[in-house]
Order: C-alpha cells, then sequence, then structure tokens
C-alpha cells in the first residue's frame, strides 16, 4: 500500500517517483523494494511526509487516522504521552521499530 500511496502522491504533484527520490536525496533502487513491498526506514517516511506536507498515517495508509473515535487502553495513553513528548525525528524512530516489532510478530504467529 505504501508504494501506490507514494507514487500517487507523486504524480499528483507533476512529480515522478524517481525525480521525488532524487530531488530528497534518497536512492532510487529503494522504488523496487517499495514496489516489491518493503517500507522504508522511519528517517525516509519522516522526509518524505515533510516533503509532501502529509502524515506518515497518510503515506502508509491512505488515510489520516481519526483519534476522536479511537478508545485508548491505559497502556496506550501511556505510551501517546511519552510520544507526543519527542521530537520528530524520535517519533520516526519508534514507528519504525513499532513496524519492525509488528512485522516479526505477525511473521511468528505464522509459524505457529
Amino acid at each position: 500500500m505504501f508504494y501506490e500511496n507514494f507514487t500517487k502522491l507523486c504524480y499528483e504533484r507533476d512529480i515522478s517517483p524517481t525525480a521525488t527520490l532524487q530531488k530528497l536525496k534518497i536512492s532510487t533502487s529503494k522504488l523496487t523494494a517499495w514496489k516489491n513491498g518493503s517500507l522504508p526506514s522511519a528517517s525516509v517516511l519522516i522526509l518524505l511526509s515533510e516533503f509532501f506536507g502529509i502524515s506518515i498515517d497518510y503515506l502508509l495508509i491512505g488515510k489520516e487516522k481519526n483519534s476522536s473515535t479511537v478508545n485508548l487502553t491505559a497502556d496506550e495513553q501511556e505510551l501517546l504521552t511519552y510520544y507526543n513528548e519527542l521530537h520528530d525525528i524520535d517519533k520516526g524512530k519508534v514507528i519504525g521499530t513499532a513496524m519492525t516489532l509488528a512485522e516479526f510478530n505477525s511473521k511468528r504467529e505464522n509459524e505457529t
């Protein structure tokens, strides 16, 4: 889904995905990996979200999350409190780590 969202954003702004990556000094070889389902690193997600003026949620899932309809547990609220105190780069690191852990957990569950 990321690749489709990324390419759509590029073409909406009349710039090719390759030209976008070149402008941001990101290796254009990443396009093939993304097309095959890989996700960019947290730092690249932050760079792209800033370039396009959108959230990382939008890059990853194609829409903004609507927090007003979400009921958080006490643990989730505590994590969100700490997360909101972080700088953008550190927020990206947290998101990248969470994505890696979720992917690892999903693979582990599929093996059982």
